[in-house]
């Protein structure tokens, strides 16, 4: 979607964004992603929870691994957000 609405950002976000952030060595890319999930679950960045959750199941997280992360982070999720955190969650994972 970034290409079409910008192609520079684009180049920008997967040199930067993945190119050195997620390509550091500390921690590999099932559990960057399983940190990130709940993150975006509080922040209600719908669309950014979304592909991280599909990211998470292809890099080697399981259903149960990234619904037990959401548990903690739905801790603080605002409830006039709760049914719609749900509702990419359930997409995502189906």
């Amino acid at each position: 979607m970034m290409r079409q609405t910008h192609p520079e950002l684009a180049d920008w976000m997967v040199r930067e964004g993945y190119g050195k952030v997620l390509a550091r060595p500390f921690l590999g890319p099932r559990v960057r992603e399983l940190c990130v999930i709940p993150i975006l679950a509080v922040q209600g960045s719908w669309p950014q929870l979304d592909s991280h959750l599909r990211g998470a199941l292809r890099v080697g997280a399981n259903r149960r691994e990234i619904r037990e992360v959401l548990k903690t982070g739905f801790r603080m999720v605002p409830e006039a957000d709760e049914a719609r955190a749900r509702s990419v969650i359930e997409r995502a994972l189906r």
